[in-house]
């Protein structure tokens, strides 16, 4: 074979002839440079060395394209920006100067609004680059990224603040490493795809991040134009670009509702699918199951799967879902959830009851009387002594449940008021009266322990024994009688009710917490059997107490024993005397009315009742 002829014709039927050869060559390929755009056919003959000839090929098709233009480059400045700021999340910052990123701390975000032109005829997106200046702020600089995304919502320059802002996540258009130097440029390389189907239309990015060193740059308000932020596009001809997103996400699925003790409803839903990938879901709020989804009713716009509701009145509501991808595409509404909110519970309601009676007993001093006395002493080791308190309890409010108890005391000036012992209080049965109650004639009922303090270490100090609810709740309405007993070998002194100061008396504290249904109160069949002494002292005219201090002697039934309170730390110092007092004991009958404590402002010089 000596070589090839190749022609060039206008149609599949051409003639290879000496008019449209293009060139002679001897291997299988050849180049030609003229020919002009349209449809071309090629046809090709062999040859050997004698000029024999053989016969065409068939023809071949090739179409030459019309020539490529050069690249469009368009800048598009800022239509609208804005920073916001947690720290001042009702504040907006539309005309400053200044956008700003934070992420970590007091969160800052900053949005910008581009008008995006339509792309040429015939030509491709195919760069974005987003052009930002870091400021003159001595806090402008940072090393965190900057991270600029695409996200859906409403807004305006002058109106947007942390708390209205756009929150989904979008789409990332791309990110800034760092933003090490103050008033530089920087030019952050996006990726085209993601705007493609934004052309022709308003988008939103939103700059994020800067981790805990805010990143700070100048807005379309700053005094020099040319820092103001810009994007710029390229479009190339002849090239197809990314296409635009058209398919919306499926719906979102599994919708379900709860609601917490405050009366906020707790939405939350599977994840829907998108080609693309979902930017986040829209929450809507409806009064029946067939309401629409619209921006009338919306909730919120979050890029999880649960949102928080916390406007719904109570009754009964309906909620939907729908998804939306960075185009714009949303998915149908989902299926609607019920939720009812039930009627609010009021506030927890503190009652404040002073002690109506108390009085110690001493048993070195069996049949005197300290009623009047302004101190209250307890020891359980050696000469015992107690002490007794009666409160009038309110009681509780409609709808309302016991669910705290604490008796506020104060330990006294005396020098032997410290005690490294516990001290117990109980509720017990049994008549009495401050006036008449003496060692012999006291109530010896072993009774229903309401709570201790661990010690009383620290005089003239004010303490709190948090109590049981459960054992004062079938009390309620009644008079209670209360025993303070124990206090170890070194007895403990608090004030009475007879106190100079009326700051010091004894009270009981109740709280009283509302309830969607408080359940009546059940008082258990078994009883206990309260011993009683032989000689109650009763004042002349005293009419016998109810409740569990006015039981009369004999059987006592036990307190009915609601849900407790949550147990409270026990206050006052942890410093603990090293050496206790010890004092004389008074010698029975040879006075009934002992000295009094010191004043509560006055030191020492007190001698034990």
């Amino acid at each position: 074979m000596a070589g090839y002829r190749v022609f060039r014709g206008a149609s599949a039927d051409f003639v290879a002839a000496e008019g449209v050869l293009v060139g002679e060559v001897t291997g299988l390929s050849v180049v030609d440079a003229g020919a002009v755009p349209g449809e071309h056919f090629y046809k090709v003959v062999a040859f050997d060395a004698a000029g024999n000839v053989s016969a065409a090929s068939s023809a071949a098709s090739v179409t030459v394209p019309e020539p490529v233009g050069e690249p469009v480059t368009v800048v598009v400045p800022a239509s609208g920006d804005a920073m916001v700021l947690a720290s001042a999340a009702s504040t907006n910052y539309g005309s400053n100067t200044q956008l700003a990123v934070r992420s970590e701390g007091s969160a800052q975000e900053s949005f910008l609004s581009f008008d995006l032109p339509a792309a040429p005829a015939g030509a491709g997106l195919t760069s974005v680059v987003l052009g930002v200046r870091s400021s003159t702020d001595p806090a402008a600089a940072s090393e965190g990224a900057v991270t600029a995304s695409v996200v859906g919502g409403s807004w305006t320059e002058s109106g947007v603040t942390w708390v209205n802002r756009p929150t989904g996540a979008g789409v990332v258009l791309g990110s800034l490493p760092q933003v090490p130097v103050r008033n530089t440029a920087y030019e952050l390389v996006g990726d085209p795809a993601v705007l493609a189907s934004s052309l022709g239309g308003r988008v939103t990015l939103r700059l994020a991040g800067g981790g805990s060193d805010n990143a700070r740059f100048w807005s379309r308000e700053a005094t020099n134009a040319t820092y103001a932020p810009a994007l710029t596009l390229t479009f190339t001809p002849g090239t197809v670009g990314p296409q635009p997103d058209v398919s919306a996400p499926g719906a979102p699925g599994g919708v379900s509702g709860s609601v917490d003790g405050a009366g906020a409803v707790s939405v939350s839903w599977s994840a829907s699918s998108d080609d693309r990938g979902v930017a986040g879901y829209r929450v809507f709020r409806g009064a029946s199951a067939d309401f629409v989804a619209a921006e009338g009713v919306l909730v919120g716009e979050v890029t999880g799967l649960s949102v928080v509701d916390a406007g719904a009145v109570p009754g009964e509501h309906f909620y939907k879902v729908v998804a939306f991808d960075a185009a714009g595409n949303v998915s149908a509404a989902s299926s609607a959830a019920s939720v009812t909110v039930p009627e609010p519970v009021g506030e927890p309601v503190t009652v404040v009851v002073p002690a109506s009676g108390d009085a110690m007993v001493l048993a070195s001093a069996a049949s005197t009387n300290y009623g009047s006395n302004t101190q209250l002493a307890v020891r359980s080791e050696g000469s015992a002594q107690e002490s007794f308190l009666s409160f009038d309890l309110p009681a509780a409010p409609a709808g309302a449940g016991l669910t705290s108890v604490v008796l506020g005391v104060r330990s006294s000036t005396d020098p032997a008021a410290a005690s490294e012992g516990a001290v117990t209080a109980s509720v017990v049965g049994g008549s009495w009266t401050e006036s008449g109650v003496t060692w012999v004639n006291r109530p010896t009922g072993a009774g229903v322990v309401l709570g201790s303090l661990p010690q009383v270490p620290v005089r003239n100090t004010a303490y709190e024994l948090v109590g049981d609810p459960a054992v004062l709740a079938s009390s309620l309405g009644g008079r209670v009688t209360l025993r303070l007993a124990g206090g170890g070998s070194d007895n403990a002194r608090f004030w009475s009710r007879e106190a100079t100061n009326a700051t010091y008396a004894p009270v009981l504290t109740l709280t009283f917490t509302p309830v969607e249904a408080a359940p009546a109160a059940e008082v258990p069949p078994a009883a206990a059997t309260v011993p009683q002494a032989d000689t109650a002292a009763v004042e002349e005219g005293a009419t016998t107490p109810s409740g569990t201090g006015g039981a009369v002697p004999g059987e006592h039934a036990a307190p009915a024993v609601p849900v407790p309170a949550p147990p409270r730390p026990e206050q006052g110092p942890v410093a603990v005397p090293t050496e206790p007092v010890t004092e004389p004991e008074p010698t029975p009958g040879t006075t009934t009315e002992p000295p009094p404590a010191a004043d509560p402002e006055a030191e020492p010089g007190v001698t034990e009742p």
